[in-house]
């Protein structure tokens, strides 16, 4: 499936369904998965974004990480 950036969707929504047939509420099984969403994407990224600052790393890294990648597969 395609998904969103943070898994926005493919998440959530079959998570929701999940806990409604188990006979949880719409409202209460949304705000259930959209917390433990954030609970699970918010400290990794927060992680990665710290480790990111410490090393002097910027998104403009990665884009030259993927062309020197993309270089090297065609070598």
């Amino acid at each position: 499936l395609p998904s969103a950036p943070g898994y926005v969707g493919t998440f959530d929504e079959p998570g929701i369904e999940v806990l409604k047939l188990y006979g949880v509420g719409e409202t209460t099984a949304a705000a259930y998965t959209l917390v433990l969403h954030a609970a699970l994407w918010l400290p990794i990224t927060l992680l990665g974004a710290f480790y990111m600052v410490r090393e002097g790393m910027g998104w403009s890294d990665f884009s030259k990480a993927v062309r020197v990648a993309e270089g090297e597969a065609k070598a």
